[in-house]
């Protein structure tokens, strides 16, 4: 009896510190998810005067929304509403702006997270297709909604759109105060609580490109004074200074739409980007190392920084387009102010 009794308390004692191991294991693994899930939202929300975003800032969005439950489709909100609701009749809120005056170490991202809102909310309402994401002015007034969500036009089917992307149509309606009776193709509705996705993502928070170069800003976007004739010009792109054989890297992915050498730009390259009308052009280039129509990633080498064409000495020319027109590269892109 008493030696069955020592092996029970022998089993009774593995038994205790086998589940003490696994409360500890569990803890570990817990703590290195937390540990994850803290320094992906860092990323995110980079308290810097721009905002910043790493290397693999694709990964780390993919992580985010990846914690995300999916949402359920319209149709499938509308079968079973009261199961997904709990049995609870919940009103839509209706979609409220109030306003907030920029201070001084603001940027989007910290405000976001201020009001407890996502970037994307913030930044797609307060600028368009990404443009000055990355300027904010000290005493600028910005809209701040009362609920995550983005607005998108309307089109000629609101229940289509709304299934798409997993919303109920009656709540959009309610969310903006409108009737069905009001609706107009060119308008534009707030979807509660959807949110970009994809390469569209990316140019909303401002993350979609990258620094072409290592060097420093000689000459901004914008009216300058023409270094050989002493006329007042406009510049149409931004010069970066740095030594002869600087690499120079492709701001986004895309296709190489163009490779050529001109009296001006000396020897370029147009690379035509996989967001849409969006392309990029690197000029006085000292060696090309890509083909028109070859594929080029974000980030990869394209070229060497150099002095060809009209130029004064070592340094890139390089724009951001959108169709025809040429935007300060400096409204997408961190630290070339």
């Amino acid at each position: 009896m008493t030696r069955h009794r020592r092996r029970r308390g022998r089993g009774g004692r593995r038994l205790h510190r086998w589940l003490v191991a696994a409360v500890a294991c569990g803890l570990t693994v817990f703590a290195v998810q937390v540990a994850v899930i803290g320094s992906t939202r860092a990323a995110l929300y980079d308290e810097q005067e721009y905002l910043h975003y790493p290397s693999d800032w694709l990964d780390t969005i993919q992580i985010e929304v990846a914690r995300l439950e999916p949402a359920p489709s319209a149709q499938a909100v509308s079968a079973n509403d009261g199961d997904l609701r709990g049995g609870m009749e919940l009103e839509p809120l209706p979609f409220d702006v109030k306003q907030y005056r920029v201070k001084a170490g603001d940027n989007f991202s910290v405000i976001a997270r201020r009001f407890g809102l996502t970037l994307d909310t913030v930044a797609s309402l307060n600028r368009t297709a990404g443009v000055g994401v990355h300027s904010l002015a000290v005493g600028e007034v910005i809209q701040i909604p009362n609920q995550d969500g983005i607005f998108l036009p309307v089109g000629d089917d609101l229940d289509a759109l709304s299934v798409r992307h997993g919303v109920l149509p009656e709540t959009v309606l309610s969310t903006n105060r409108v009737s069905r009776d009001l609706l107009q193709p060119s308008m534009e509705l707030f979807f509660p609580g959807v949110q970009h996705s994809g390469r569209e993502l990316t140019l909303v928070i401002g993350s979609a490109f990258e620094r072409p170069a290592n060097g420093w800003v000689s000459s901004r976007f914008g009216p300058r004074i023409d270094p050989f004739t002493g006329r007042r010009s406009f510049h149409r792109g931004i010069d970066i200074a740095a030594a002869r054989g600087t690499p120079v890297r492709a701001t986004q992915g895309g296709r190489v739409a163009a490779v050529g050498r001109g009296a001006v730009l000396g020897n370029y390259i147009i690379v035509s980007h996989f967001l849409a009308g969006y392309s990029s052009l690197y000029g006085h280039l000292d060696r090309i190392y890509v083909s028109r129509g070859q594929s080029v990633r974000r980030g990869e080498t394209v070229g060497r920084m150099g002095s060809t064409g009209r130029s004064t000495g070592p340094h890139l020319h390089f724009e951001i387009r959108r169709g025809n027109i040429q935007l300060d590269p400096a409204q997408f892109i961190p630290g070339l102010r």
